[in-house]
């Protein structure tokens, strides 16, 4: 490990499991897709890096987002500040899912 890689502080990250059914998979990608409300409302806010959308090979019902900040402060700070606009986006992804779980939070380093 190099010495600028043991200086760099971990970086938050949160993944989520989403179960959709067939009739609003094409909304849902849409909604948590790159160029989605998400991302769009997390590249508002300092620190955010990136989302990852990921669809299940065996099962097309089953996703995984995987979101990325520069540190878990920074996301809170994002959560106080966007909370009206991420309670809309929110509600209407709960309508596009049948269940949602988080699978985690996470200290990571690229």
């Amino acid at each position: 490990m190099s010495a600028s890689q043991q200086h760099q502080p971990p970086l938050f990250t949160y993944i989520w499991e989403y179960r959709v059914a067939n009739k609003n998979l094409d909304e849902f990608v849409r909604l948590y897709g790159p160029q989605g409300e998400w991302v769009t409302l997390f590249k508002k806010a300092d620190g955010y890096i990136g989302t990852e959308l990921l669809q299940d090979q065996y099962d097309s019902n089953r996703f995984i987002t995987i979101d990325k900040w520069r540190s878990k402060a920074d996301w809170q700070s994002f959560a106080e500040e966007y909370r009206h606009a991420f309670n809309l986006i929110d509600a209407t992804g709960e309508q596009l899912t049948q269940s949602e779980r988080m699978i985690g939070q996470f200290n990571t380093s690229l």
